[in-house]
């Protein structure tokens, strides 16, 4: 008996990672993206030649050769780090602090690494900081991203054949039906889908927004969890002015109570190959918090770190006044995530309601073979590239284990229509088409209906 097609939600590192780790036990994945490139929150672009990250730069808990991160050893990466780009090492003693008071600028910076205002923090995740900054033997920065990878399980994806990625695409509907055991996917565009399981990973603001309509609803403990907001943009200046030394800037802004993290690209570009072209370019991240965010736009905030570089590197006022921003991402408004990084709120107050949450969630999920993915189902990998990747693998073999206690696939009568993949578009649109002129045709027969099981012959 053939396995059943499945529908992953969501082309972000656990969609990919999930669809990665179903293809390779068997299951053919329409893998559904609403942008038009895969990657979610790891989002490299080129400017002039120079990649830089709008998205996900770092490579957090790297462990050592008999533990190693779970990208470095699931991927089999056979030059270590090298493999996922150009890493370069993370050290606190490179990192420039400029800040007036140290209390406040400690709380600023722990709410720029939780995304969130620390009162709506878990108690889980209240820790005190160790040290003022990421930095330690086990955290890099990777230069050009994660390009490289993204390239590489796209390439893995579609080597087969198996795998549908389709891009553009908004779900706005997911049903399991309770008698057939099927789901039905039905997107912005009036397309439909069947299929014997959902992933769903899209990030936690989208799911918490109410932009999908999920039957059964999504369960209110996804509302326990903070979708943290991000703010990233690039300034390009007519020269590098920066110490050469200084791989990072943390600058406190008293009056909102923010922390810029400034990152000196040209200090890792530099690092890998002194005769490379300067990019005079430095990315500022921070987490503009929403009573006060009319303060903390990227042209409020650029002028808050230009009158602070000013009074640092007074000798270089002039090339300082040049600088422009040439890029920008707000995740927080981006339709496709709603938000940077996750965390547990306050209600969520020891290790017995974090483990008591999952348990729930889990519980949801075996009901109705719809399985969550994404970095804020990582416990302890949340807000991290590998957590998002361990999530998605987690939830694939929960999916898995589903199908196979419930004996799938279930018998599809043979009279169902099945269209195939190649052919959808025009299918698609033919289905439209007759539902706009048939509205009491069951849509699941209508013809162009896209289905994705196959049927039992």
């Amino acid at each position: 008996m053939s396995h059943p097609v499945i529908a992953v939600l969501g082309g972000g590192i656990a969609g990919l990672f999930a669809a990665r780790e179903l293809l390779r036990n068997g299951y053919e994945v329409i893998l559904i993206e609403a942008r038009n490139r895969l990657g979610g929150r790891v989002y490299p672009i080129n400017i002039e030649g120079i990649e830089l990250q709008l998205g996900a730069a770092y490579l957090h808990d790297t462990g050592d050769s008999e533990n190693p991160n779970m990208l470095i050893s699931e991927l089999k990466v056979e030059n270590g780090l090298q493999s996922l780009g150009q890493a370069v090492q993370l050290d606190s003693p490179e990192i420039t602090i400029i800040s007036e008071d140290e209390e406040t600028f400690g709380f600023a910076l722990k709410q720029m690494f939780e995304g969130c205002n620390i009162d709506r923090l878990s108690p889980v995740d209240r820790d005190e900081m160790e040290g003022s900054y990421e930095g330690g033997e086990d955290n890099f920065f990777l230069y050009d991203g994660y390009s490289d990878l993204l390239k590489d399980l796209e390439a893995e994806l579609t080597r087969n054949g198996k795998c549908h990625i389709l891009k553009n695409t908004v779900i706005t509907e997911v049903l399991h039906n309770v008698e057939s055991n099927n789901h039905f996917l039905r997107t912005k565009d009036g397309m439909e889908i069947v299929c014997g399981g959902v992933i769903c990973a899209l990030p936690i603001g989208v799911l918490q927004g109410g932009f999908l309509k999920f039957t059964p609803p999504l369960p209110e403990l996804l509302d326990r969890i903070n979708s943290g907001n991000a703010r990233r943009f690039v300034i390009q200046f007519e020269e590098n002015f920066v110490d050469q030394q200084c791989s990072h800037i943390i600058m406190h802004d008293e009056e909102t109570n923010t922390a810029f993290r400034i990152l000196n690209v040209d200090y890792y570009r530099k690092a890998k190959n002194p005769d490379i072209k300067e990019s005079n370019c430095l990315v500022v991240t921070y987490v503009p918090l929403h009573e006060k965010k009319e303060n903390l736009t990227p042209d409020a905030v650029m002028k808050k770190i230009k009158n602070c570089l000013k009074e640092r590197y007074e000798q270089h006022e002039g090339v300082i006044e040049s600088g422009m921003i040439i890029a920008e991402c707000d995740w927080g408004a981006d339709d496709y995530c709603r938000g940077g990084w996750s965390s547990f709120n306050e209600t969520i107050i020891d290790e017995d309601a974090f483990n008591e949450w999952f348990r729930k969630i889990n519980k949801y999920c075996e009901s109705c073979n719809i399985h969550f993915a994404g970095e804020y189902m990582s416990k302890g990998g949340n807000g991290t590239v590998h957590g998002a990747a361990l999530s998605g693998k987690q939830a694939a073999f929960e999916l898995e284990k589903s199908l196979k206690e419930r004996d799938m696939p279930l018998d599809l009568k043979q009279e169902e229509l099945f269209f195939s993949w190649s052919k959808h578009m025009l299918e698609a649109e033919r289905g439209r088409r007759y539902l706009e002129s048939n509205p009491n045709a069951k849509p699941g027969y209508a013809p162009g209906t896209v289905v994705l099981y196959k049927p039992s012959l």
